[in-house]
């Protein structure tokens, strides 16, 4: 019991990791141009910006992160299979969005946005790893 509130609570200070990136205002990257040169602008995660000019990853990555710290701290209090089934499913959610800014091409893309990707996919590691060592320990019981 203690390892698997240790296991949620590293997701849960992963997150919020992630969260303050986000939070940062050079996340997000739009550039634009004046016909001869190329001005880039940064903008936080969950500035409307970025959502405006087709650049829909960064604030559904922010609105799905923060769905995941809500779903963690309800899994600390609460243990119950369909809520890490949801769990689960938003991380991948806000991995695979975390990655959308890459289909516009890599000008869109910065280094905190890989920083919050990889962050984001060690949670989709561990939210399976804590997914299948309790799905094993209530087999043995």
């Amino acid at each position: 019991m203690r390892n698997n509130l240790i296991h949620k609570l590293i997701i849960l200070l992963i997150l919020v990791m992630v969260f303050i990136l986000e939070i940062l205002p050079n996340g997000a990257i739009l550039n634009f141009s004046d016909g001869t040169n190329i001005i880039k602008r940064t903008y936080s995660y969950f500035s409307l910006m970025p959502f405006g000019y087709a650049n829909f990853g960064p604030l559904i990555t922010g609105v799905a992160t923060i769905i995941l710290m809500l779903l963690i701290v309800f899994a600390i209090f609460k243990e119950h299979e369909k809520l890490f089934n949801s769990i689960k499913v938003v991380s991948i959610i806000g991995f695979a969005f975390s990655l959308l800014p890459l289909l516009l091409g890599i000008n869109y893309y910065s280094f905190i946005g890989l920083i919050i990707s990889v962050l984001l996919l060690i949670v989709v590691i561990l939210v399976f790893l804590y997914k299948k060592n309790v799905y094993n320990n209530s087999n043995k019981n």
